[in-house]
C-alpha cells in the first residue's frame, strides 16, 4: 500500500502553501497532532504506512531548511506512535517508522544490558552488606 509520487507531493506542496501563507507554530502543531492520532494503533496498518509515507515526504521533500522545527519537535516530545510501529509485524510499516524516526532523530532506548545490571546487583549487594554492619554496631 504505497502512497502515489503525486499524492505525496500534493500533500507537501500543500502544507508549503499554509507555510507561505503565515502558517504559524500552532497550525504545525495541530498538523503534527493529526498525523500522530493517525499512527496510533487503533488505525489500521495500512493507513499509518500511508501516513508514515506522508510525514517522511514532508521531512525530506519540503525545501533545503525542511518543514518549520515545530513539526520535529512535536515528534521528539511524543515519539510513542513512532516508535511503537518501529515494532509491528508489517515490515513496511516499521521500516517506514525507521525511517522517519531517524528524519527526526529520535533517541533510540536501549535496553539494559547484563553487565549493567550485574553491576547494580553489586551496587544494591555493597550496600545492603553496608547497613547490616550499621545494624551491628548498635
Amino acid at each position: 500500500s504505497k502512497v502515489g509520487r503525486v499524492d505525496l507531493t500534493n500533500f507537501v506542496n500543500s502544507c508549503k502553501k499554509v507555510n507561505a501563507a503565515g502558517g504559524g507554530a500552532s497550525d504545525w502543531e495541530t498538523l503534527a497532532e493529526t498525523i500522530d492520532a493517525k499512527l496510533a494503533q487503533s488505525v489500521p496498518w495500512q493507513q499509518r504506512v500511508n501516513v508514515m509515507q506522508g510525514l517522511e515526504a514532508l521531512l525530506t521533500r519540503f525545501g533545503d531548511d525542511g518543514p518549520p522545527s515545530e513539526l520535529k519537535e512535536y515528534f521528539l516530545e511524543n515519539p510513542e506512535d513512532i516508535t511503537r510501529n518501529k515494532k509491528v509485524v508489517q515490515s513496511s510499516l516499521a521500516e517506514a517508522a525507521k525511517k522517519v524516526s531517524a528524519l527526526i532523530g529520535i533517541p533510540e532506548k536501549k535496553a539494559p544490558s547484563a553487565q549493567t545490571a550485574n553491576a547494580a546487583l553489586n551496587t544494591l549487594g555493597e550496600q545492603t552488606w553496608r547497613s547490616s554492619d550499621a545494624m551491628d554496631d548498635m
